[in-house]
């Protein structure tokens, strides 16, 4: 039997890779994990556990002002401290780095702080230089976000660098569409930056659970509806699902364009919906909502919505006419939510 230094090697001490040490040497094993970074691995370090302290964060934003309606007695220029946040956060990053290293040294487990290399079927190179052998080698080093090589690339971030950043820029662009993206853009924007996202393509959260990204869709209006391909027109939808009642919330999207053809494309909806059978038995009850007020958040990279409520007024009118004249039910939403 050939004599190896360790009988398992591990290269990357992240999720998958510190288990696996423990667990092999729980068993007995001589183990040693090798990690170029911090151990704890992309979740723990610069993933999931801080992106998420930074989501609880951002949460107060909203929840600030919402308290005063509830009593609370909430300056309304309540300051925020990134610097105070920034920093507990990698604090607690320091902390779960150390219990991952106590489990790691209570099991026996030898942490090598360096980079290693595969260079045989039982060997690998650290970056020192030493050579280290082993009877199984596992490769467990996760990946790296993938930076576009364009021109001016190198004045970009990842997100790995947003949990250091010195101070909140006040304008950010997000390149992408995923979670990850999706979650910075929320970050950013509650903690006061104007942010603004790219995507390649028309859906947000591409692969995701379509009842999350594709049943509602911020550029819905009467005529279009901006759905995946093959994803199914409205009434397949509707007949699938049996409907005996149809909620219509259309609006704000309609209002930037003529009043007199979103009257005849609404006209035709609700004869189109009334004519169908969804269930199998009987027309649908079919309803209208009007679209809500525009709210002045008092946010600078914002608009106040006076503009936006003027056409949303006219548009409200329009919509309870038209309920009215073909005998449908009609919600106003707009002027109980107008300030």
């Amino acid at each position: 039997m050939a004599d190896y230094d360790y009988d398992l090697f591990v290269i990357g001490a992240g999720s998958g890779g510190t288990r696996a040490s423990r667990v092999a040497a729980a068993h007995g094993a001589r183990v040693a994990v090798a990690e170029e970074y911090r151990v704890g691995g992309t979740c723990v370090i610069r993933g999931c556990v801080p992106k998420k302290l930074l989501v609880y964060g951002a949460h107060f934003a909203e929840d600030l002002k919402d308290a005063r309606r509830f009593g609370w007695q909430v300056p309304s220029d309540c300051e925020f401290s990134w610097e105070t946040l920034r920093d507990n956060v990698l604090s607690e990053v320091d902390r779960l780095n150390g219990a991952y290293k106590k489990t790691l040294e209570s099991h026996n487990v030898e942490i090598i702080d360096q980079r290693a290399v595969v260079t045989g079927p039982n060997s690998v190179r650290l970056a020192d230089g030493t050579e280290k052998t082993a009877e199984r080698i596992l490769i467990a080093v996760g990946a790296h976000p993938a930076v576009p090589s364009c021109p001016g690339h190198e004045h970009g971030i990842t997100s790995n660098e947003a949990f250091h950043l010195d101070a909140i820029p006040r304008r950010v662009l997000i390149a992408g569409a995923g979670y990850i993206a999706n979650e910075f853009a929320g970050v950013f924007h509650q903690f006061g930056a104007h942010v603004t996202l790219i995507n390649r393509s028309k859906d947000i959260l591409r692969g995701y659970d379509l009842t999350i990204r594709d049943l509602g869709f911020s550029g819905d209006e009467l005529t279009i509806r901006l759905r995946s391909k093959d994803f199914g027109t409205p009434d397949e939808w509707l007949r699938r699902n049996k409907t005996d009642v149809v909620c219509a919330f259309f609006g704000y999207n309609e209002s930037f364009g003529g009043l007199a053809q979103f009257r005849t494309d609404l006209d035709a909806f609700i004869k189109h919906t009334l004519a169908e059978k969804y269930n199998g038995e009987s027309p649908p009850r079919l309803v209208l909502f009007s679209p809500i007020a525009h709210e002045d958040l008092h946010d600078p990279s914002l608009p106040d919505g006076k503009e936006n409520n003027v056409r949303l007024e006219r548009l409200t009118a329009v919509m309870a006419d038209a309920a009215e004249a073909h005998k449908v039910r009609f919600i106003d939403l707009f002027h109980p939510t107008k300030a």
